[in-house]
């Protein structure tokens, strides 16, 4: 065999071994939905579709939410103990679905794993908390107090405190903000001073 023939079938012999390698090695397309809907198109890749049901993973978008329900500095991991679903409370369904109609898979990049802010109906908190025992509970708390020394019981705000419908607005996520590692007493205190900005919780100290 003269030297020219057999270096073309040598140069054939690595060009075909250099073809497999590069095969065997290409990353693999994944086929799954990571919502778990089962949507892939005909390429094998995830659709950009998103069809929201109970069953959906809400990490695929929400991680950081849905790890809030583990970490014991979060409200969430203590009102969803041991269940740790997000359907415990945001249990409307139908609202849920229509604020899931529009998005897409691609929309997950970024801020994607973000909750657009959500407002929980105070029924659905009450369905496991009493009320009247929370006011017990808390009827010593001081986390609440203005410039004067007074007082104030953050569960009777809504309530006892609900003169001539001023306190109508104070709901339970006024003050818990369940996904946050921020303290209670933060939040809350917050929430007073968007009216009491003058830091008096007394009514007629202002006008």
């Amino acid at each position: 065999m003269n030297k020219r023939k057999y270096l073309r079938i040598l140069s054939f012999i690595v060009f075909f071994g250099l073809c497999l390698v590069l095969v065997a090695c290409a990353p693999k397309t994944d086929t799954t939905d990571p919502a778990g809907n089962g949507n892939t198109e005909g390429n094998g890749s995830a659709t950009t579709d998103f069809n929201w049901s109970v069953e959906s993973n809400c990490s695929t978008c929400h991680e950081r939410s849905v790890t809030s329900l583990t970490r014991l500095s979060c409200e969430a991991a203590q009102a969803n103990a041991p269940n740790d679903t997000c359907m415990i409370c945001h249990d409307d369904t139908t609202g849920v679905k229509a604020a899931h109609a529009a998005v897409k898979l691609s929309d997950t990049a970024g801020d994607g794993t973000r909750l657009k802010k959500s407002e929980i109906s105070e029924s659905v908190c009450l369905a496991c908390h009493d009320l009247e025992e929370l006011k017990s509970t808390t009827a010593d708390n001081t986390e609440l107090t203005d410039n004067s020394g007074i007082v104030v019981n953050p569960h009777e705000v809504s309530t006892t405190l609900n003169i001539n419908g001023n306190h109508s607005s104070a709901i339970c996520s006024s003050c818990h903000k369940m996904h946050s590692t921020e303290a209670i007493g933060n939040t809350a205190e917050r929430f007073c001073l968007d009216c009491h900005h003058t830091g008096d919780y007394e009514c007629g100290t202002c006008h």
